[in-house]
C-alpha cells in the first residue's frame, strides 16, 4: 500500500470539515448522509470524519428520531460537552 502525502491546504480543509461537522451535530442531529450532502462529500468521508471526532473524544452518538420522513438514524454530539464552552 502507497501512504499517500497529505498537504497542509488538505489538512486545513479538513479541520474545517470537522468543526462544521460538530456544529452540525450540536443542533437537531443528522443523517450520515444529510452531513454528507450538505458538506459535499462522501458518505466515506463523514464516516472516517465520525472516527476523529471519537478518536479526540469529542462525544457523539447515534439518536433515533422520529420526523415526517419516519423513522431515522442521525448522529449527534453531547449537549452537555458543547455547554462547558459557552
Amino acid at each position: 500500500m502507497v501512504k499517500q502525502q497529505v498537504s497542509e491546504s488538505q489538512r486545513g480543509g479538513q479541520c474545517k470539515r470537522i468543526v462544521r461537522l460538530i456544529v452540525r451535530l450540536s443542533g437537531r442531529g443528522m443523517t450520515i448522509r444529510e452531513i454528507a450532502s450538505s458538506a459535499g462529500v462522501s458518505t466515506k468521508t463523514v464516516r472516517r470524519d465520525m472516527r476523529i471526532l471519537e478518536e479526540i473524544s469529542i462525544p457523539v452518538f447515534q439518536d433515533r428520531n422520529e420526523d415526517s420522513m419516519g423513522e431515522r438514524i442521525v448522529w449527534r454530539v453531547d449537549p452537555h460537552w458543547m455547554r462547558r464552552f459557552s
